[in-house]
């Protein structure tokens, strides 16, 4: 199951995109930076892929995608 969910805002600069995967990481004031980070480790234990691909004055495309089970309910 693949979800993609994309804009036509601003995009993201090549140094932030670099970095959003790394904990604590944030551009936010009050920021904690471990929500990429975290959604990232979820989808990983669970052989999902997540990720971000962005280019600055064209937006951002974040997809995630889960495998499908092959096992009867």
């Amino acid at each position: 199951m693949v979800i993609q969910m994309s804009d036509n805002g601003q995009g993201i600069p090549q140094d932030v995109l670099e970095s959003l995967g790394k904990p604590f990481y944030t551009t936010k004031e009050k920021g904690t930076g471990v929500g990429i980070p975290l959604c990232k480790k979820i989808m990983e234990e669970h052989d999902g892929i997540f990720n971000i691909e962005s280019s600055t004055g064209e937006g951002t495309v974040i997809t995630v995608a889960f495998p499908l089970s092959d096992k009867e309910a």
